[in-house]
């Protein structure tokens, strides 16, 4: 059974090619009307001006009817120097305000990673042999078997971080900031990352109340950029040959954040995704997973599922970007835990 969104452009498109000839006729009989009484009132600059509006209405009606959104795409792009937001917001430069449209990312199976629960508050009556194996969020798909049956590279990373509340907390707050530089004041780290554009999170209500908060307005609200480090150079002494070092941004949006919600054996967790945009090299959606069991540890995990973009240049570098990929993952994880291991009582590990 699957859970996630489905893209409406397709429908729109199906539904306007069926009845484009009836829209025409309605509209064009719209306009004659009315350049026609403002003609009859001697007002022909008024009439001129006014059917010069009703055609620009006609045309963005024709190409949202279309697919095409006021939005264009934007890219993966390479920059010299380490991405800052002014890079990061060059990125979304050709999409400018407002979220990111669903038409706009690259894959339809939005939603994918969407925790998959009964969505109840706890229960107080649960079998011991309930609590034996540790409860993990689960996703559209059945297993990562079924996942990678579908043409999705199955990424999966856990590790306990401590114990209590306030660990819990202090990783719920790191996670929904989606920020991170493994480079930062580490200049022998290769930079990776994630940088958050601007703030367009809308608060949700009281958390821990057992219900699930959606504190993003809607999908896409949350613009983002992933880079990551290229160096293709070889040192031979004090002398290096190859190529100078750059980086790869790339546009990502939010799905989705669900905060305080219930697991089916009452462990509470915080999860929060992205998706990737426009034209980015690969397809997919990641998601990170903060969890307070009922023996108060604190859980992380992060799930990643990719796969090429149709595009051409997407096709050639799949095969070569694995392993950047577990470097992307691995140093978010170790991003994460250094951040949120202030607030957490047993080191993580």
């Amino acid at each position: 059974m699957h859970y996630y969104l489905k893209m409406p452009r397709r429908l729109t498109l199906v539904r306007y090619k069926q009845n484009s000839g009836i829209i025409a006729a309605l509209l064009f009989l719209f306009v004659c009307v009315k350049v026609g009484c403002a003609s009859k009132d001697g007002n022909e600059i008024e009439s001129y001006r006014h059917y010069c509006r009703v055609l620009r209405r006609l045309r963005h009606i024709h190409l949202l009817a279309r697919g095409h959104d006021s939005c264009g795409k934007p890219c993966t792009q390479f920059f010299f120097r380490i991405p800052d937001k002014e890079i990061a917001s060059k990125v979304f430069s050709s999409c400018r305000g407002g979220p990111v449209p669903l038409s706009m990312f690259n894959h339809d199976c939005l939603g994918m990673t969407r925790p998959v629960t009964t969505n109840r508050t706890p229960s107080l009556l649960l079998l011991p042999s309930d609590l034996d194996a540790p409860w993990w969020p689960g996703t559209a798909f059945a297993s990562d078997s079924d996942a990678r049956k579908s043409g999705w590279r199955v990424r999966r990373y856990r590790s306990h971080l401590g114990q209590g509340l306030q660990c819990y907390n202090e990783l719920k707050r790191v996670i929904l900031n989606w920020e991170f530089d493994t480079g930062a004041n580490r200049p022998r780290q290769k930079s990776m990352g994630i940088i958050r554009i601007r703030n367009s999170i809308a608060e949700g209500g009281a958390a821990g109340n057992g219900k699930h908060h959606e504190i993003s307005l809607i999908p896409g609200a949350k613009r983002m950029a992933t880079y990551s480090e290229a160096n293709y150079n070889v040192r031979i002494g004090n002398l290096t040959l190859g190529f100078p070092t750059f980086f790869a941004v790339s546009p990502v949006a939010g799905v989705y954040d669900i905060v305080d919600g219930w697991s089916d054996n009452n462990d509470l967790f915080t999860s929060t995704s992205y998706a990737t945009v426009g034209r980015h090299l690969l397809c997919g959606e990641e998601r990170v997973t903060a969890i307070l069991r009922n023996d108060k540890k604190v859980d992380l995990e992060v799930l990643s599922y990719s796969r090429p973009a149709p595009s051409l240049v997407g096709k050639i570098v799949w095969p070569f970007i694995g392993r950047m990929q577990n470097q992307f993952f691995e140093s978010q994880m170790k991003a994460i835990r250094l951040v949120a291991s202030s607030g957490c009582k047993v080191g993580f590990g």
